[in-house]
């Protein structure tokens, strides 16, 4: 029962005259009423809002459909009267689904993701889902942890992977499998992002990327990812053995530690017979699955640190078999020193050898020429790597 609303109870006023009183000062007894009148209309308007906001509260719950009416349980638990919506109890039933799945412009929330989490919708307060409240001020997204995680950055230059243990698009593993940044007939790929097709040769296609080193167990995360053109997410707490996953029809998404490297991966396993489009995969610290951010500049820098592709061309003049030596440093120092593997030789000519030393901010190539006199290498690339693996 809604508390009721405090009026002016005085009794209505009369006049006291005054002789001489200055009009622009004098309160008349007219004047207090229309106050109170007015106070009490209002207080009467607002109190009957509310006993509709009540009333209507009552017919939350379950519901039930006969005879073409609908029928919803009111908080007493008896039903209340049947009414006409002017709908098919399937269109009825998809809104119930898209309101209990809590899906929004952009994120499709489902029971994955524990009561009290957050999600940050970007459009008009009424894409707020239901049982949610608007921020005053919209949180900062916390951290990205994964790199490259829509794929954009692709140093190595190939459109297919396939195979086991393969390193692929700038930091994330092909455990075994086929993906590819190129469009299929059957299957065309997004903006960005790339497409896993199932192989034969393989029970389960897997994608994976290793974080350096392990999540804290006592805090939540929140992996956030685009799949066919829909929006997906789910909040979980780590944990030192087992998954933490959401699984689809044709894939599921997890997270676990690799008990051999110690270290956390983030896999997508794609099932047998099928195929998916993976736009992007976010992981962020917290119960907010923040709208996906797409920022080459800043997937290549990340991406430079642990992955660099390298050419060398260089072409002169040598008076005998002296040495020439060059250095590349980078702007974006690496996490660790890197190995190092050629991906071609270039064009050369009167070119012996070329030698490489390298560490976690330079790399220095000495080019052995076969005579005196004039040299050239062109196109002499390779690709540096400390990726986490």
């Amino acid at each position: 029962m809604n508390p009721e609303i405090a009026r002016i109870t005085f009794k209505d006023k009369k006049d006291y005259q005054v002789q001489n009183a200055d009009e622009e000062f004098l309160i008349r007894a007219k004047d207090m009423n229309e106050i109170k009148n007015t106070f009490n209309d209002s207080a009467q308007a607002i109190q009957n809002a509310l006993n509709q906001v009540s009333e209507a509260y009552n017919y939350l719950g379950d519901y039930k459909v006969e005879n073409g009416l609908f029928y919803f349980k009111k908080a007493d638990g008896a039903w209340g009267e049947g009414i006409n919506l002017n709908v098919s109890v399937e269109e009825f039933e998809s809104v119930v689904r898209r309101v209990t799945s809590l899906e929004t412009n952009g994120v499709a929330v489902g029971d994955t993701l524990p009561h009290g989490s957050i999600v940050y919708v970007e459009g008009d307060e009424k894409d707020i889902p239901t049982g949610y409240q608007k921020l005053d001020i919209v949180p900062q997204p916390s951290k990205q942890l994964l790199i490259n995680n829509d794929f954009q950055v692709n140093q190595r230059g190939q459109t297919a992977y396939s195979g086991e243990m393969k390193k692929c698009f700038d930091g994330w593993f092909l455990i075994r499998g086929y993906v590819t940044n190129v469009a299929y007939a059957t299957y065309p790929k997004p903006e960005n992002g790339i497409l896993m097709v199932y192989n034969t040769e393989y029970e389960n296609n897997q994608l994976w990327q290793f974080l350096d080193g392990e999540l804290d167990y006592e805090k939540y995360y929140t992996l956030s990812y685009m799949v066919d053109g829909v929006h997906y997410s789910f909040t979980f707490k780590p944990t030192p053995t087992g998954y933490q996953e959401n699984v689809h029809d044709k894939f599921r998404i997890y997270t676990a530690l690799e008990s051999s490297r110690q270290k956390r991966a983030v896999c997508i396993d794609l099932f047998k017979g099928k195929a998916i489009n993976l736009e992007y995969i976010d992981l962020f610290e917290g119960k907010i699955a923040y709208q996906h951010r797409k920022d080459y500049a800043t997937a290549l820098i990340e991406c430079q640190m642990v992955a660099r592709e390298i050419e060398i061309n260089q072409s002169g003049y040598v008076a005998g078999s002296t040495p020439v030596k060059g250095t590349i440093n980078f702007c974006i120092e690496m996490n660790v020193i890197p190995t190092f593997v050629i991906i071609s030789a270039g064009t050369r000519q009167n070119v012996a050898s070329v030698s490489i030393e390298v560490n976690s901010k330079r790399l220095i190539y000495t080019i052995t020429t076969s005579a005196a006199g004039y040299f050239t290498l062109d196109g002499y690339k390779l690709i540096l790597s400390c990726e986490t693996a």
